[in-house]
C-alpha cells in the first residue's frame, strides 16, 4: 500500500470534510495517518508530514456505505461501523467496496451479508446487525447468530389483586400474597400522617 494522499487529497476523493477525518481518527473508527519518513524531505506542495493511504480512502468510503444500512433495531452507529470494518484488511475493505459498486442500486445490508458470508463467516459485529427474516429472504443465508427468545407465555392460574385505597382518586393495587404485609405497614403510616380511610 502506498503513502500517496495529503489531508487535502484525501479530503477532496473520498468528499468527506478535514473536521470529519479528524473526528474518525480521534473515535478510532479511522487508523492515524502515517508519518513520511523525513529522507524525503518536503513535497512540491511545501507539505511535511503526515500522509494516507489507500486504506484511509477505503474507510472512509465504507464508512458512507454502512451509514446507508437501516438494521432491524434501526440504529447504525460509528461504534457498529467500526466493529464491522476495524478487522479488515485494506484488501478486503477495497473487495467490500468492489460489492458495493457493482450494485450500487442493490440492499447496503444484503450487500454487506453476502460479503461476509462469503468472506467471513463467523464476524459476530455483522451478525448481530442482520435481522433473520431479511437475510433469509434475500441472499438464502441463514444466521449464525441466536435468535431472540419469544415471549414467556402467560400464566396459566390466575393471580389475585387488592385494591388499597390511599386518598381520592389514589389507588393502589397489590397481589394478593403481598397483601397483608402492605397493609399493616399502610396502615401505620395513614396512622402517622392522620389519613382517615
Amino acid at each position: 500500500m502506498k503513502i500517496k494522499y495529503t489531508l487535502g487529497e484525501l479530503v477532496e476523493l473520498s468528499r468527506v470534510p478535514e473536521r470529519t477525518v479528524y473526528f474518525y481518527i480521534q473515535q478510532r473508527i479511522l487508523k492515524p495517518p502515517v508519518k513520511r519518513p523525513s529522507s524525503e524531505g518536503m513535497q512540491e506542495d511545501g507539505e511535511r508530514g503526515k500522509r494516507f493511504t489507500d486504506d484511509h480512502l477505503w474507510t472512509l468510503h465504507l464508512i458512507g456505505k454502512l451509514q446507508n444500512i437501516r438494521p432491524a433495531d434501526g440504529r447504525m452507529t460509528l461504534g457498529r461501523i467500526g466493529g464491522i470494518i476495524g478487522g479488515l484488511t485494506g484488501e478486503e475493505k477495497h473487495s467490500l467496496l468492489g460489492c458495493y459498486e457493482s450494485d450500487p442500486e442493490g440492499d447496503p445490508l444484503v450487500t454487506l451479508s453476502r460479503w461476509f458470508a462469503e468472506h467471513r463467516p463467523h464476524t459476530p459485529a455483522v451478525n448481530q446487525l442482520i435481522a433473520p427474516e431479511s437475510v433469509a429472504q434475500n441472499t438464502g443465508i441463514r444466521n449464525s447468530f441466536p435468535t431472540r427468545s419469544k415471549r414467556a407465555e402467560p400464566r396459566t392460574q390466575e393471580t389475585e389483586w387488592h385494591r388499597i385505597r390511599l386518598s381520592d382518586g389514589i389507588e393502589l393495587h397489590v397481589r394478593k400474597d403481598k397483601y397483608d404485609q402492605l397493609e399493616k405497614k399502610l396502615k401505620q403510616v395513614r396512622e402517622e400522617l392522620g389519613i382517615k380511610n
